[in-house]
C-alpha cells in the first residue's frame, strides 16, 4: 500500500511527522509550521502561548505515531478530548448537566 501525506501550515507539520512514522511514500507539505519559536517575542503579551507551545512540545515527545493503529487511536483521544472540552469551556453548569443527562439517559436505552 502507498502512503501519501499531505498538509499546510500545521497540517504540514503533522504530514511530515506522519511520513517519517509510517514510511510513506510521498509527504506534500505547503509551508509546513515546523517551529512557534519565532512568535517567543510576544510572550510578554501573550504568556499563554509558551504555555501552549510547551503543552505540544510535551504531547509530541510523548505520544510517538508508529503504526495505523496508533494513529486512529490518538484520533479518537483527541477526538474525544476536544468534546470534553467544548462540554467545559462552551456550556454553562445548566447546560452541561442537561447534556449529560441526555447523554445518560440515551445510553441506558
Amino acid at each position: 500500500m502507498q502512503v501519501i501525506t499531505v498538509g499546510v501550515s500545521s497540517g504540514g507539520f503533522i504530514a511530515a511527522i506522519l511520513a517519517s512514522s509510517l514510511k510513506a511514500s510521498y509527504c506534500l507539505d505547503f509551508a509546513g509550521q515546523f517551529s512557534l519559536l519565532h512568535h517567543w517575542t510576544h510572550v510578554d503579551t501573550n504568556p499563554f502561548l509558551k504555555e501552549l507551545y510547551v503543552l505540544f512540545e510535551g504531547v509530541r515527545r510523548v505520544i510517538v505515531i508508529g503504526s495505523w493503529f496508533k494513529f486512529l487511536f490518538v484520533c479518537a483521544g483527541v477526538g474525544i478530548l476536544g468534546y470534553v472540552l467544548v462540554l467545559i469551556l462552551l456550556f454553562n453548569k445548566d447546560e452541561r448537566k442537561k447534556v449529560l443527562q441526555m447523554v445518560l439517559k440515551r445510553k441506558s436505552k
